[in-house]
């Protein structure tokens, strides 16, 4: 992966940057890692304040994949604390258990909203090609629980309406707030028998670094800088030179890196500006924090 002393150079210091560059590093390949923040993490950071640990949102970690699965233990070594998860549905002013329990999803769901399901159910609706995420919803659960419950939270969470996202959204979207993959509601019929016969409902744990999720990163940087990798913290790459589309040259301050390849986990914005290039047509959602 390198060539001769040239390091690979992966810019952008989150997870996913200090995790390729723990790998690489400890299998003796030259890396240099770099971010603009005066610290690695990302949106993996933490802070504290009046004696208390702040998470920048809701991060825990979850999967089905061993190697992963081993890394993240690994990484986190003694601080790993293993936590059940306690999830919740705020709806019309009461609180449902997430993934939906019969125990409480029959007694206490409103009856008109319940009978318009059934009836969707029942009759059926007809599905179309899905050009967007209303549709591919729609496709899925029907009018009813399209509009009482994904048009509302899709729009708050994404800042566009159901009728402007992708409709690739609808699947990634339901994935992340299911996380189980034991369960398997992608469909009406199968959500209502997964309602009805998965009881009592299967546990899921996490696993959660004790002290916050920044301790994760900081293991992690302490096994990168053991096994030789640099870090350039409070850095951002003013320019790039390159060649026949391949990167030669990064510029960061007065420091000039000849990488063997470049690993870029920052926005594309960023790249772009550092390539002299118009920025891509993609926007971001804000992330306010306060206490």
């Amino acid at each position: 992966m390198s060539n001769g002393n040239r390091p690979v150079t992966i810019v952008g210091g989150g997870v996913s940057g200090i995790t390729l560059a723990v790998l690489l590093a400890e299998r003796g390949i030259p890396v240099v890692l770099i971010e603009k923040d005066r610290r690695l993490g990302g949106l993996a950071r933490s802070f504290t304040y009046d004696g208390f640990t702040f998470d920048i949102g809701p991060h825990r970690f979850h999967t089905y994949i061993p190697q992963v699965d081993g890394f993240i233990r690994q990484a986190m070594g003694e601080d790993l604390r293993e936590i059940s998860r306690s999830s919740k549905l705020q709806f019309r002013g009461r609180f449902y258990p997430w993934p939906i329990h019969p125990s409480t999803t029959l007694l206490r769901f409103p009856p008109g909203i319940a009978l318009s399901v059934i009836r969707d159910l029942l009759v059926g609706f007809p599905k179309k090609h899905a050009r967007s995420f209303k549709d591919q919803i729609i496709n899925m659960y029907g009018e009813t629980l399209y509009r009482h419950f994904f048009e509302g939270y899709s729009t708050k969470f994404l800042g566009i309406t159901p009728e402007q996202t992708h409709p690739d959204w609808a699947k990634t979207g339901v994935d992340r707030a299911i996380i189980d993959q034991r369960l398997k509601i992608q469909s009406l019929w199968a959500l209502v028998l997964n309602v009805l016969t998965q009881w009592p409902k299967p546990k899921l744990g996490f696993l959660y670094p004790e002290g916050g999720c920044e301790v994760f990163i900081k293991n992690l940087q302490e096994r990168f800088e053991a096994a030789g990798g640099e870090v350039l913290c409070g850095r951002a790459v003013d320019s790039l030179t390159s060649t026949d589309g391949r990167i030669e040259e990064l510029q960061v301050g007065e420091r000039l890196i000849r990488p063997s390849q470049v690993v870029w986990t920052g926005t594309m914005h960023s790249l772009a500006g550092s390539l002299g290039q118009p920025p891509p047509e993609l926007s971001y959602l804000p992330l306010v924090c306060y206490n």
